[in-house]
């Protein structure tokens, strides 16, 4: 048996390697040359060579038409008078294949026609015929495209995490940037809303004279609830938080800190200090202590109820113009119990509570001694 290309009949081998006889009785293989016919002595597929045993090998001729070429000629021993010579093959081309069959047994590979006319089993896409291994094998740029093309996707995906990474820190550094810009600005809204509030020159005279309610400038309120601070919050009241304070003296205090969106302004601050001061019992420290020698008690008092009951925050509570006239004019008239001004967001004032609504001042029929 003669390897792959070697032909020694049309349905064998490579027809441009149809060189070869084949005795089958002696199974004698011979080479064919224009100069005779010459024993096979050894093929060696490997090197793609065999050796066949001449006469005379100066009478050696071969067609340099086909893909045979002879070497140094070799004499094996010197007892025996016939030579040796070494011929070489060069690798074939594809296989000749008549049709898609027959390419099943080369991988890789599809029965086409060649540029030589001929059919043959090409390599497909990526793949190189080798005439030296007799298979089609991966090219080898494409093998180094890949390897280039996955570094290269790696070090773009480290690339592109480390940059996202970075990115993000930043970002998440500038929002946190943005957050404390923000949470100054609304405080700095916040301070100078109160500012507006409490500054003096706000204040028309008859407000000044009308609430005997002390005022203190921004740096105390600030030094006193520690800037506001979470520890020193108490809860959150109609219009903002609630802060507990310390003054310098030492009393404590609590600070209201009105939203950015309160709208609450000085008359309804002046309407809760005074419901405070109704529910505490302590009406008559609304009173301005250089009148309290020459105020009546039981006037003053009454005034405020009337005044509360004019500011419920359910309209229909509220008394009529007539019915001010007349409470103002009896002097023994038991006037109902105020309920709590408008400026309690979010209460229901006609489902609240009897424990709600403070109780009725005895001070109205009574003489209340002046402080």
């Amino acid at each position: 048996m003669i390897p792959y290309p070697l032909s020694t009949g049309a349905s064998c081998g490579d027809p441009n390697y149809f060189s070869f006889n084949c005795n089958t009785t002696s199974r004698q293989v011979s080479f064919i040359a224009p100069s005779g016919t010459y024993r096979v002595a050894s093929i060696d597929p490997d090197t793609r060579t065999f050796l066949i045993q001449v006469n005379d090998k100066g009478n050696l001729r071969l067609n340099h038409s086909l893909p045979f070429d002879s070497t140094i000629p070799r004499n094996f021993s010197s007892e025996i008078s016939t030579d040796e010579v070494e011929i070489v093959w060069k690798p074939p081309r594809e296989p000749i294949c008549n049709s898609s069959a027959y390419c099943n047994g080369w991988s890789h590979s599809t029965c086409k026609s060649a540029r030589d006319g001929k059919r043959r089993c090409l390599c497909t896409f990526s793949y190189r015929w080798d005439g030296a291994m007799l298979k089609c094998r991966k090219e080898k740029w494409v093998t180094l495209l890949l390897i280039i093309g996955i570094t290269s996707v790696s070090i773009l995906c480290a690339i592109s995490s480390v940059y996202i990474w970075h990115r993000n820190i930043a970002k998440r550094q500038e929002n946190r940037k943005i957050d404390q810009r923000n949470r100054a600005q609304r405080m700095l809204n916040g301070e100078i809303h109160v500012q507006a509030l409490i500054d003096l020159s706000e204040f028309k005279e008859e407000d000044e004279k009308g609430i005997d309610v002390p005022f203190f400038d921004l740096e105390s309120i600030l030094i006193a609830t520690n800037n506001f601070s979470n520890e020193n919050k108490l809860g959150e009241g109609g219009y903002g938080p609630v802060y507990k304070g310390k003054l310098p003296n030492g009393q404590e205090i609590a600070v209201k800190r009105l939203s950015r969106v309160s709208s609450q302004g000085l008359q309804e601050f002046k309407n809760e200090v005074a419901w405070r001061l109704w529910t505490d019992k302590k009406v008559l420290d609304i009173m301005d202590e250089t009148l309290q020698d020459t105020c009546i008690a039981n006037q003053f008092v009454k005034c405020v109820n009337i005044g509360l009951l004019c500011v419920q925050e359910n309209p229909g509570d509220r008394p009529t113009m007539m019915n001010v006239i007349k409470m103002f004019d009896i002097e023994t008239v038991n006037l109902p119990t105020p309920k709590r001004p408008a400026f309690f967001i979010g209460r229901d004032q006609s489902k609240a509570t009897s424990s709600d609504q403070p109780e009725s001042n005895n001070v109205l029929t009574n003489t209340l001694e002046g402080r």
